[in-house]
């Protein structure tokens, strides 16, 4: 892909179209032009491919700036007081509000592995009734502290 950095304007340098031996002649487009002063080849359809996807980014930034600004006004209107707050506050207030996102988070998961665990061991209790056999085996996992192995 071709970065802005290439087209710095800088008109001290030099462009041709590279000599190419190929079977089949290259639409004028997909020639591969040579920059020189310093060599960097690309193509016509590279430029305008760089050209749209750029574009593109400048549409999606440009609305999400937009969409960005009217959440804050949003916030602004209802709760002025986020107006007044310090950055350290709104920073302080911020790094709180995420930590406590990530606690909610994680123990969700705990609680979900927990209950899995509990549910595999009444399972290996019920399995182990019915196939009497199977209570000799002890398991590496069956420990005084649940997660740690026997080992």
């Amino acid at each position: 892909m071709i970065t802005g950095a290439l087209f710095l304007h800088n008109y001290n340098m030099k462009y041709n179209i590279k000599k190419m031996d190929l079977e089949e002649e290259l639409n004028i487009e997909d020639q591969v032009i040579e920059k020189h002063g310093h060599v960097i080849e690309f193509t016509m359809s590279d430029v305008d491919a760089n050209i749209r996807h750029n574009t593109k980014t400048q549409t999606e930034l440009s609305a999400k700036l937009e969409l960005d600004k009217a959440k804050q006004e949003n916030i602004e209107s209802f709760h002025p007081f986020v107006k007044e707050m310090s950055e350290e506050d709104l920073f302080t207030a911020w790094m709180y509000k995420d930590q406590q996102n990530t606690i909610d988070m994680i123990q969700a998961k705990l609680d979900e592995v927990t209950t899995q665990i509990e549910s595999d061991k009444a399972e290996v209790e019920v399995i182990k009734s019915q196939i009497p056999e199977l209570n000799n085996i002890e398991s590496p996992y069956d420990s005084e502290e649940t997660g740690t192995d026997k080992e």
